[in-house]
């Protein structure tokens, strides 16, 4: 899936990002955070076509899976139900092309 989650002996935990690829843009935001019903995210620049988005719990399991075409500029921001997350930490990633970023919010 891209992420690896990893325990160590000393019983800290690890994710790493496994594709090569990665649209880096620290100014990308996820709001509101924490997330109540919705949380918007924020759509890189380069993002083109078609994106896939995945939502991933604090276990790595994929809590699920969107497919959306990218909004419009003046709008670069997704909406997703988060009504069926589970409460905590969530990490979200939209996919585009060969190119990934990443989100961290927490739900309430």
């Amino acid at each position: 899936t891209g992420v690896e989650i990893e325990l160590t002996g000393n019983k800290k935990i690890g994710i790493h990002r496994t594709e090569e690829e990665f649209i880096s843009n620290n100014k990308l935001s996820a709001y509101p955070n924490p997330a109540g019903r919705y949380i918007y995210l924020q759509v890189p620049e380069q993002a083109t076509g078609t994106l896939n988005i995945e939502i991933y719990n604090l276990m790595g399991q994929l809590v699920r899976r969107y497919e959306t075409t990218r909004p419009d500029v003046a709008q670069p921001f997704v909406k997703l139900n988060t009504a069926v997350f589970p409460p905590g930490l969530c990490f979200a990633r939209i996919i585009s092309g060969n190119a990934a970023v990443s989100y961290t919010f927490i739900k309430k």
